[in-house]
């Protein structure tokens, strides 16, 4: 079943600038929460338990991520993922993140990744569980060599207001997704500075955005 469209939610229709992972309720948006915040807000969601918060979730985050993980408006699994730098050990945050990849390829939703300085452990992980669902790691700020390891091992990129411009050139159009995450910068301020370091108009990065979306199931129309 393909997943709700923004034009489901009454926002506007054609190629936007559409926002991939924030932690605002806009529209525009996937917007990232923890499994026991409402949502009921017409906007579009991504629910999982963030990996510097696995050792504080209880019975009740698991269950109710189980359960909301099937809402129409939520659209992603996550974020979850592996951070190095902060969080819990990283055998618990990839016990987590397992959890998460199963309900992902249970409810066919795809995985936003946070991951630092665990990319091996990360590509190792994809290679033992061979998902049918996207992985798209959020807010990527890695060197052009690691974006294209990282396309060739299957994931998809989603780049904030701090990238590498040359990692930027380096993604493939149809592996690359935009967003302002907990950013102060504003959205359209993002596409402009990612389409200036690709050479590409704003609007053709809009509407490679956009069929980049649909390849998840998720459209703007």
């Amino acid at each position: 079943m393909p997943l709700p469209s923004v034009g489901w939610l009454g926002l506007r229709s054609g190629a936007v600038m559409f926002d991939f992972h924030t932690h605002k309720v806009k529209p525009d948006a996937i917007v990232s929460i923890p499994p026991c915040d409402d949502v009921s807000s017409r906007v579009l969601y991504s629910v999982g338990v963030h990996p510097w918060m696995v050792a504080d979730a209880g019975c009740d985050a698991w269950s109710r991520l189980d359960a909301v993980a099937r809402e129409k408006n939520v659209v992603a699994i996550g974020e979850t993922g592996l951070d190095k730098l902060r969080g819990p050990a990283i055998s618990l945050q990839a016990e987590a993140f397992e959890r998460h990849v199963s309900v992902s390829e249970s409810v066919g939703k795809p995985l936003i990744i946070h991951c630092v300085r665990a990319y091996n452990e990360l590509m190792s992980m994809r290679r033992r569980v061979s998902p049918s669902q996207a992985w798209v790691i959020h807010g990527f700020r890695g060197k052009p060599e690691l974006a294209r390891q990282l396309v060739d091992a299957g994931f998809l990129l989603s780049l904030g207001a701090k990238f590498n411009a040359a990692a930027a050139m380096a993604i493939p159009s149809d592996k690359l997704l935009i967003e302002s995450d907990e950013s102060d910068t504003d959205v359209a301020s993002i596409y402009r500075s990612v389409a200036a370091a690709r050479n590409q108009s704003v609007l053709e990065l809009e509407r490679s955005v956009d069929g980049t979306l649909q390849s998840l199931g998720i459209s703007v129309d």
